[in-house]
Formats: C-alpha cells, sequence, structure tokens
C-alpha cells in the first residue's frame, strides 16, 4: 500500500500543489491502468515508463555510457583470432575459381605494441597446412603485417582459414584480423574480404 498523489484532471500534469495525500492504495500497475481516459496523460506517462524499464533489461550491459568513452573500448591482454581465408569459390557444381588470400593483422592500438606468437594456416578439413612464423612478431602502435596463401596454392580449400594468436604486456585494443581473396578468370577479377572472429582470450582483469 503507498500514498498517491493525483495530477489535475484538466491537464494531467502533477504539480507542486497536487502533492497532497488523497488516499491509499494498491499502486501496483495494472494492464487496464494504460487505457484509463481519466488523468490520460498522468497514466500514459507511468506506462511509458514501465515500459522503457522492461526495454532496459533487455539492453545489452556493454550499451550502458560511460563517462570517459575510451573507457568503454575492450582491452585484452591476449586472444586467439579465426579468419576465414577461400582459397576456392564455386560458380557451379564441378567448377571451382583460385584465389589468393591474404590475412591482414591491423595493430590499432595507438599506444601499445602486440606480439603475434603464432599464425597457423588450416584446410577446409580442419588440418594444420603451414605455421608462418618461426619466432614471435612485435606490432607497433598502428602497424600491420600479412601472409599470403598464393593464387596457385590448391591445398586449403573453399574452407580455409588462418587461426593467429596474439599478446601483449599491458592491456591493450584487439587487432583487426581479416583476409583479401583475389581471382579471376578470363579479363574479369573479383574481390572480397573476411572479418576474424575471437575463439579465446585473456581479459585484462579477471571477472569478479
Amino acid at each position: 500500500m503507498s500514498t498517491i498523489f493525483q495530477p489535475a484532471p484538466e491537464t494531467g500534469i502533477l504539480s507542486a500543489s497536487d502533492l497532497t495525500p488523497r488516499g491509499t492504495r494498491d499502486m501496483t500497475l495494472q494492464p487496464k491502468d494504460c487505457h484509463k481516459p481519466a488523468n490520460g496523460g498522468y497514466w500514459r506517462a507511468v506506462c511509458a515508463g514501465a515500459f522503457a524499464v522492461g526495454l532496459a533489461a533487455f539492453a545489452p550491459t556493454n550499451a550502458i555510457a560511460c563517462a570517459d568513452e575510451d573507457q568503454c573500448l575492450p582491452r585484452l591482454l591476449g586472444a586467439s583470432v579465426y579468419v576465414p581465408a577461400y582459397s576456392q569459390v564455386s560458380l557451379y557444381k564441378g567448377n571451382r575459381l583460385l584465389t589468393a588470400a591474404t590475412l591482414v593483422v591491423h595493430n590499432v592500438d595507438p599506444d601499445t605494441p602486440l606480439t603475434l606468437s603464432s599464425v597457423e594456416y588450416y584446410n577446409h578439413s580442419g588440418e594444420r597446412l603451414k605455421a608462418f612464423l618461426d619466432k614471435p612478431v612485435t606490432l607497433a602502435p598502428l602497424s600491420s603485417a600479412d601472409y599470403l596463401v598464393p593464387v596457385n596454392d590448391q591445398a586449403g580449400g573453399v574452407g580455409a582459414n588462418f587461426v593467429l594468436k596474439w599478446t601483449s604486456e599491458t592491456p591493450a585494443l584487439p587487432p583487426i584480423s581479416e583476409t583479401v581473396m583475389v581471382g579471376g578468370s578470363g579479363t574479369q577479377a573479383f574481390s572480397f574480404t573476411s572479418r576474424g572472429r575471437m575463439i579465446a582470450q585473456s581479459p585484462a582483469s579477471a571477472p569478479q
């Protein structure tokens, strides 16, 4: 049971003069209240507020605004990234075009270097075909590294992919990892890109 304050009937607006208790009743909002003709402005405002609160319950946690926008950006100590690389594409059954696939890893952090600890290439069946790194490679802030699977390498197949691992001594923005596929037939050429997906990560701090 709660004390209620009723708005002026002619305006539906709650003013300072209305802040005198008129009685008490159960204040649980019922669906029928949203269609009350009397004091319609008041009830419409209450229902709209309840609806907004309900939507907020389904909003993703990362949608919450930060006082400092830079603090909203995720920073990690490392991650593993899966990047599709289509070394072949089909036009119709029994006919495939070969492509050259270039993996490019961009360090988008303007202040923090990253270390690529491994870059591996897998075929359509998930078998590892090649390891590109003999030793770790450091990417300076805003620098990139690229790795090519040439057009005459048919071993990967349609479902070829790269898996890369990166680390950082201090929390850093995750790099952008993507492949660029280029191919052609006769006098016609085509190209397309594929963005990587994180499959494991090392958070900057352990979850509470």
